[in-house]
């Protein structure tokens, strides 16, 4: 009779144990349409493999397991891509865990960040969109205007919706 050991068994385990969410902050994230809320948004003023800067004074520490994708679209992107762009990002403490571009500011006085979508939803500060992005809106506009395909203007000192066109 042949004795087997109960390595594989533990091993198996232990890898599945190891990939279940039991222990982490919420479900995993994924690019699939789900509304992403940003835990901060600026502008990716300084970027490496190791650290994102966000308008200059707010520092992430890369999480090795990173996303880095359009929001527009959600297609991939270089990290390194995101300097210069207006950019939201999932945190974990001081750990980024994902960055969505958004676009680059306009250069204009003051400066705008310009992005279109498909509204899914409208809540009372802010707003989804059926690609999932979540952007606030600032109280001066009129949510009426979110509906449809739209246009916005952001701001990105506020990191709020202050236009909407069409």
């Amino acid at each position: 009779m042949r004795r087997t050991s109960g390595a594989p068994l533990v091993l198996a385990l232990a890898l599945l144990a190891s990939c279940s969410s039991g222990g982490d902050d919420g479900p995993r994230f994924a690019l699939d349409g789900s509304p992403r809320v940003p835990d901060d948004e600026g502008i990716v003023t300084a970027v490496d493999l190791e650290s994102v800067t966000l308008d200059g004074d707010r520092v992430y520490d890369v999480d090795r397991g990173l996303v880095s994708f359009s929001a527009i679209d959600l297609s991939t992107v270089p990290l390194l891509f995101t300097e210069g762009q207006y950019v939201q990002v999932g945190t974990d403490g001081d750990e980024a865990k994902w960055i969505g571009t958004i676009a680059k500011p306009l250069a204009s006085d003051p400066p705008r960040v310009v992005y279109s979508g498909a509204v899914d939803e409208v809540a009372d500060d802010s707003v989804t969109f059926q690609n999932g992005t979540v952007l606030r809106v600032d109280d001066a506009v009129d949510a009426d205007d979110l509906d449809g395909r739209v246009q916005v203007w952001i701001d990105p000192r506020a990191k709020t919706i202050t236009e909407v066109g069409s």
